[in-house]
């Protein structure tokens, strides 16, 4: 939020319209199946899990997407089901992509010049239902979720990976995310001194959501 701005409420009425900040959102995000909905949902899920503050706000444009006790947790999302028809001959792989990034620099106003990977944790959220007649993102039934240390995921060698290859390589997750904080406590515990992918001298960021989008 820019300093001086007023966080938004749903219930906030938009001045000389007959309109809310809620059918605002409505509008915006009324739609399930875009990528964005879907991955701005997938990590306010594994913020909620994360017992993250329910009054914090997502980072646009940061480098990492949460933020938890002293660790940078990254959110990557996939669905099968899209806003848009599949392409003739069915649908293409279920994969996430970006993981890696290149790393903005506040002081130069600069990107890094190669990608690199900018958290400790990542969390792998796929949506897997196929049917759009009974499609819900409020329904932990239709998720499954994995989740990596970076050194586990620089190993791979990747710039992306396809669902399949979580599944091959037995990666620690689960269904809903009743059990993802079981999940995401032992994947901290495996964290070693290597994983500690961010420079020294990197501050931690100013973070909004007080304690810490897309596919």
């Amino acid at each position: 939020m820019a300093p001086g701005g007023r966080a938004l409420a749903c219930d906030d009425r938009v001045a000389d319209l007959d309109a809310t900040v809620g059918d605002f959102w409505a509008w915006a995000l009324g739609d399930p199946r875009t990528n964005r909905t879907r991955g701005l949902f997938a990590e306010w899920i594994v913020g909620r899990v994360l017992s993250l503050p329910p009054e914090s706000m997502r980072e646009e444009w940061a480098d990492w997407d949460l933020d938890w006790d002293d660790l940078r947790v990254e959110v990557k999302t996939t669905g099968i089901v899209q806003a848009w028809e599949p392409r003739p001959g069915g649908r293409s792989p279920q994969k996430f992509t970006g993981l890696r990034g290149r790393r903005y620099d506040d002081a130069s106003g600069q990107r890094s010049l190669l990608p690199e990977f900018k958290a400790h944790i990542c969390v792998f959220c796929a949506q897997t239902t196929e049917d759009k007649r009974t499609y819900d993102l409020t329904d932990p039934e239709q998720w499954e979720f994995w989740v990596m240390t970076v050194d586990e995921v620089a190993q791979l060698n990747q710039g992306s990976i396809r669902l399949g290859r979580l599944n091959s390589l037995g990666v620690d997750g689960c269904k809903g995310w009743a059990d993802l904080g079981e999940v995401l406590s032992r994947v901290r515990g495996r964290l070693s001194q290597s994983d500690s992918v961010i420079s020294p001298s990197s501050p931690p960021r100013p973070s909004s959501r007080g304690g810490s989008a897309q596919e």
